[in-house]
């Protein structure tokens, strides 16, 4: 797992989401969120005392069958849990690092599709929160020097809104980007 937070603060957030989540067959889309891998959490000092106030988690997942509609493209519900379950970790890994309990739990979601994700598909799902208060969390994709995730083979977007939250997922397809294209 990359990243700059330490060890600890990657090993407690991974802990937290596949508790959640729990383990395949044990409750509702577990068979799901054991496919999900963990790939990078940072950390970012903005107060000027060295003490965290931004956070970052980074999640991947391959679109299986069982996450997709009868035309083989993932169902919203599908992109729905995954985002609800992904999204958490930032503030857990705030929360891990400045002692603080930093789980919590969705009350709204509205999701906007901007285009499908096929079987096959690889998801990059990044979350970056931007404002984080007592009660509340806003999110926003972090500007890598564009505002668009595009399919790098197929060239279609992926954007999904989420109650206060906005998150990005980056889709490519794993066949056909195997080759570096």
């Amino acid at each position: 797992m990359s990243g700059n937070a330490c060890d600890g603060v990657k090993w407690y957030c991974w802990a937290v989401f596949r508790h959640f989540v729990g383990e395949s067959g044990t409750w509702f889309a577990s068979s799901i969120g054991t496919s999900v891998r963990l790939v990078e959490v940072n950390l970012w000092s903005t107060d000027g005392n060295g003490k965290p106030t931004k956070a970052e988690s980074v999640f991947e997942v391959v679109v299986t069958k069982e996450m997709c509609n009868p035309f083989g493209i993932l169902h919203g519900a599908c992109a729905g849990y995954l985002l609800d379950y992904c999204s958490v970790t930032p503030l857990v890994a705030l929360g891990y690092h400045n002692g603080e309990d930093g789980t919590g739990l969705s009350q709204s979601m509205n999701i906007i599709y901007h285009g499908a994700a096929p079987i096959g598909s690889k998801l990059r799902i990044p979350f970056f929160p931007n404002k984080i208060r007592r009660g509340v969390l806003t999110a926003v994709k972090r500007d890598y020097g564009a505002s668009k995730i595009v399919d790098k083979c197929n060239r279609f977007l992926l954007r999904t809104i989420l109650g206060l939250s906005y998150y990005i997922v980056e889709c490519y397809r794993q066949q056909q980007c195997a080759s570096g294209i």
